[in-house]
C-alpha cells in the first residue's frame, strides 16, 4: 500500500511554492534598493521658503514635499520679532535612525509661534505651542526664539543613554519674560526656567568641565537692561531639577547714551572648558560689538570684535591671548563682567 505524501510535498503546495517564492523574492530585492538606494536619496536635508509654504528637499535639492501655512513664513524685522534662524532643522528627535524635520511658524503680529514636528515624509508627528503667560491680567503671547537638541546634557545628566531632548526657547512679549521648554521626542513639554528678560541665545557644552553639558542661554535682564547669560544644570531624574549654576552680566559700552536702551548677547558659543560671547549695544552702532572669552573658571577675557570669530574652529585654550587690540578700555570692560555663582551648597 503507497504511503501519503507529506503535506509539503503534495503537487499544490509546490505549485504555491513555485509562485510565492519568486515574488517574495522580488519584493525583498525591491524593498532593499528602495530603503538603500531611493529613500536615501530621498532624505530631507534642504529646505526653503516660499512666501507661506515650506519647501523640503533632499541633498540634491529636488523637492520631496510641501507644506502651507495661513500666514507668510518670513516674519517682519524689528526687535519683537526674534525668529528663529534658520527657523527649519533636521534632526533625530526620536532616535529611529532617520532625521525629523523640525520647523517654527513664526505668526503674525505677534500672535502664538508653534513648533511643527515632521516625518521625512512629511507626516505630520507633533506639534508645540508655548502656553501664554498672564501679567498684570493681560495674556502675553508667545514667541519661540531658538531651540536645540539637548542629546548630550540628557544623556549626561542622568549617566546613561535615552531619548534626546529638545529644548525650545520662547519669549512672552512684550513683557519679554523669557521661558525654556523641555520636549521628549514626541513632542510632550515642561516648562524648565523662566526669565525676567529676553531670551534667544542657547548652546550645550560642559563649558566648567565637570562632567556635565550646562546648557547656556542668554539675552539681556529686564531690571537691569543689560546683556547677562545662564548656565544651567540640565534636567536629570525626575528628583532632580534644573537649577542656575552661575549668571554672568555684561557692562554697557554705547557711546551714545542717549539712543542706547540696553545691550544684549548678540553671538554665543559654547565648548568643553570654554566660553565665546559678544555683546552688542541694541540701538549703538555694531562697530562697538565687545567679544569676550570664559575659561573653565569663567574668568573673563575681553577685546572689540569685528568680526566676531569664529565659534566651532577658533576656540581658544585656557591660557591663550584674546585676538584684537587690548587697551585700558577693554580691560576695564573685562573687570566689570560680573560673574555671580549660584550652585547649590
Amino acid at each position: 500500500m503507497e504511503q501519503n505524501q507529506p503535506w509539503w510535498a503534495r503537487p499544490h503546495v509546490r505549485a504555491y511554492y513555485g509562485v510565492l517564492m519568486p515574488v517574495l523574492l522580488a519584493g525583498i530585492l525591491i524593498h532593499d534598493v528602495w530603503f538603500h538606494h531611493w529613500n536615501r536619496a530621498r532624505t530631507p536635508s534642504s529646505y526653503r521658503i516660499e512666501w507661506n509654504e515650506l519647501v523640503v528637499m533632499d541633498a540634491q535639492r529636488t523637492e520631496i514635499w510641501r507644506k502651507a501655512f495661513p500666514q507668510p513664513i518670513t516674519p517682519g524685522r524689528g526687535f519683537g520679532r526674534h525668529a528663529v534662524h534658520p527657523p527649519a532643522a533636521f534632526l533625530d528627535v526620536n532616535q529611529d535612525g532617520r532625521k525629523e524635520v523640525l520647523f517654527v511658524q513664526n505668526a503674525a503680529d505677534f500672535g502664538q509661534d508653534v513648533v511643527f514636528c515632521y516625518s521625512p515624509a512629511g507626516r505630520e508627528l507633533w506639534r508645540f505651542s508655548p502656553p501664554p503667560v498672564t501679567a498684570g491680567g493681560m495674556e502675553l503671547q508667545s514667541t519661540v526664539t531658538n531651540f536645540v537638541l539637548a542629546q548630550d546634557a540628557g544623556a549626561a545628566a542622568v549617566g546613561r543613554t535615552r531619548n534626546p531632548m529638545l529644548l525650545v526657547v520662547a519669549c512672552s512679549l512684550p513683557a519679554h519674560k523669557g521661558r525654556l521648554h523641555l520636549l521628549d521626542g514626541n513632542g510632550s513639554a515642561q516648562e524648565i526656567f523662566r526669565h525676567e528678560g529676553h531670551l534667544d541665545r542657547v548652546d550645550l557644552a560642559d563649558v566648567d568641565r565637570d562632567g556635565i553639558s550646562e546648557v547656556v542661554i542668554g539675552g539681556f535682564d529686564a531690571e537691569r537692561h543689560q546683556a547677562n547669560l545662564h548656565l544651567l544644570h540640565p534636567p536629570g531624574p525626575a528628583n532632580k531639577t534644573t537649577y542656575v549654576e552661575a549668571e554672568i552680566f555684561f557692562p554697557r559700552t554705547a557711546l551714545n547714551r542717549k539712543l542706547a536702551q540696553e545691550n544684549r548677547v548678540s553671538r554665543l558659543g559654547a565648548s568643553e572648558g570654554m566660553l565665546q560671547v559678544s555683546t552688542l549695544e541694541w540701538l549703538d552702532e555694531e562697530q562697538h560689538e565687545v567679544c569676550y572669552t570664559f575659561d573653565s573658571r569663567l574668568r573673563p577675557k575681553a577685546w572689540f570684535c569685528d568680526p566676531f570669530p569664529s565659534l566651532r574652529h577658533r576656540l581658544q585654550p585656557d591660557n591663550a591671548v584674546s585676538p584684537g587690540s587690548e587697551n585700558d578700555e577693554t580691560e576695564e570692560l573685562r573687570q566689570k563682567v560680573e560673574v555671580v555663582w549660584r550652585r547649590p551648597s
